[in-house]
């Protein structure tokens, strides 16, 4: 009787099912036609059928069986990082143009956006190697004329569509340099942006950068590649990677009379529009003093960064001095209120063995309010159903990114061994019980953090009180004063004082995008 291959034994085996075709001529790598990529998940399902008298009877093929299924695993292996290689490599190729679209804020920090506005008048084309070259047009974002033909070209190469051409969006200025530009992009409805499509990238010539720090380009444009712009636009088309961050939309609705009061960046003074406020925000916004400060130091601005961070220092000096009396947020917010949506749920789980006694004690007053929403907090002292603020906080401030005051803060993190909410039914002698649940902070996770701050020192030097984390919409309803109010608001570094609002409500900016999260490039470190 002729004797069988090892291998020739395994095909005709009854325990293997189906005969596996292996010609040992084909250098090991293919079945039936097939390459052993592909059929190395069946070939290893027939070794798990092998009978284990089989492998009993043939001790040797054991060992051949074990040596050969690992051969086909490596191949496997090599194969599937091939052609993982080859894909990227095909994906990079497929690109054959950079098309980069620069808009530089030259009032912007220190002003040394300026750079770019030299360059303005000429057009360029850079080698990146392999065939794809970046081609570079420079836009002044104070030139309303200069960005509106900007956003036209932006919008006119997505028409086209042409999958060899990657368009990013670059701003060259503060964090609210690139939400001014998204707001004005978004304008012209013959050429609007789809920012669905398109990579941002900012770049840090602000004063804080909050933005540009957590995507790696830094807290200013002092790094190597910074200094010659072939450098830079390889930086920014062959050394970053996508990420996105929510977008998010605040919406300030007025009583009579009420107003939004912006200083112009020439005179320094206020300009009123009586139109109800919408701005966008990505990385943070707040209520109460630090909007004040930020007010007075708007109207003091210089050019020089050194100088602007002095203003700054000295506006909250002198608020903490107690120069001008503070508003504290009970006398501004009446409550405030995660609104009722079907998608949306809280963050924030209330203990029922904290609450158990609330039941019997419920106020009209407070039914009314958890009526289209859930309340977070109300200052009204009649209020018996709902949570109190801790102590007489001064600012209200929502973070969407962990950095702040160009990096010196991390609030959400520094705060969590502190909750800024207390139960209105608790007295001194009962025990303290956790009343509220957080979880970590992430800029993609369609939720926004709150804290409150009883003083200027205590937001400089620490990251406040807990109060909120939540999925939105949120709303805070101001008080219904008779007298005219005056509030102050921050968004992303850009701060307003307010006449007679009546509402404010945040939520993702889903008429911007449809995922409500903007497409940025960081850099690779």
């Amino acid at each position: 009787m002729e004797k069988r291959s090892d291998f020739e034994e395994i095909k005709t085996n009854p325990a293997m099912g189906s005969p596996i075709n292996y010609d040992q001529s084909d250098d090991r790598s293919n079945f039936n036609g097939k390459s052993s990529i592909n059929m190395v998940d069946e070939y290893q399902g027939s070794l798990n059928c092998v009978d284990q008298i089989f492998i009993e009877e043939h001790p040797t093929n054991a060992s051949r069986l074990k040596e050969h299924s690992q051969f086909l695993t490596e191949t496997y292996n090599q194969g599937s990082s091939s052609q993982s290689n080859l894909t990227r490599k095909t994906r990079v190729e497929e690109i054959k143009l950079y098309q980069v679209f620069l808009f530089a804020n030259p009032k912007s920090g220190s002003q040394q956006a300026r750079f770019f506005i030299n360059q303005q008048m000429f057009e360029h084309t850079f080698e990146l190697g392999k065939g794809v070259q970046a081609h570079l047009l420079i836009h002044n974002i104070l030139d309303e004329q200069a960005a509106k033909s900007g956003y036209a070209q932006i919008a006119s190469l997505q028409r086209e569509d042409d999958p060899t051409v990657r368009i990013i969006m670059v701003t060259a200025g503060g964090d609210g340099s690139l939400i001014g530009i998204v707001m004005k992009a978004q304008e012209d409805k013959k050429n609007k942006v789809d920012f669905d499509k398109l990579l941002c990238c900012p770049l840090p010539y602000g004063t804080g950068n909050d933005l540009s720090r957590i995507l790696k380009w830094g807290g200013s444009p002092d790094s190597q590649y910074y200094k010659k712009l072939d450098r830079l636009i390889q930086e920014i088309c062959l050394n970053s990677e996508e990420q996105q961050i929510n977008l998010w939309k605040v919406v300030i609705k007025y009583k009579e009379k009420g107003a939004t009061y912006i200083v112009d960046s020439k005179s320094r003074k206020y300009v009123q529009d009586h139109d109800d406020f919408k701005r966008y925000m990505i990385n943070y916004f707040g209520m109460g003093e630090d909007g004040r400060i930020g007010v007075a130091f708007e109207k003091n601005r210089t050019k020089y960064r050194c100088c602007n961070n002095c203003i700054y220092c000295w506006a909250g000096f002198k608020n903490f001095l107690g120069c001008c009396r503070n508003q504290t947020i009970a006398e501004q917010i009446d409550y405030m209120k995660v609104l009722d949506d079907d998608n949306q749920e809280s963050l924030i789980d209330k203990k029922e063995d904290s609450l158990e006694e609330e039941k019997s004690m419920r106020s009209t007053e407070g039914i009314k309010l958890n009526q289209g929403g859930r309340v977070v907090f109300s200052t009204n002292q009649k209020d018996k159903d709902n949570f109190r603020l801790e102590g007489n906080p001064i600012s209200i401030i929502s973070t969407n990114i962990n950095s702040m005051m160009g990096g010196r803060r991390n609030v959400w993190n520094e705060s969590r061994n502190h909750i800024g909410l207390k139960n209105p039914y608790q007295t001194q002698k009962a025990p303290k019980k956790p009343l509220v649940q957080f979880n970590n902070q992430h800029f993609d996770d369609d939720v926004l953090e709150f804290n409150s701050f009883n003083t200027i020192l205590q937001m400089v030097l620490t990251g406040g009180y807990r109060i909120s984390q939540d999925r939105g919409p949120i709303q805070f309803k101001f008080k219904d004063l008779k007298k005219d109010f005056y509030a102050y608001l921050n968004v992303d570094g850009e701060y307003y004082k307010m006449r007679n609002p009546d509402t404010a409500t945040v939520s993702l900016a889903t008429d911007c995008t449809k995922s409500g999260k903007l497409r940025l490039l960081a850099r690779k470190v």
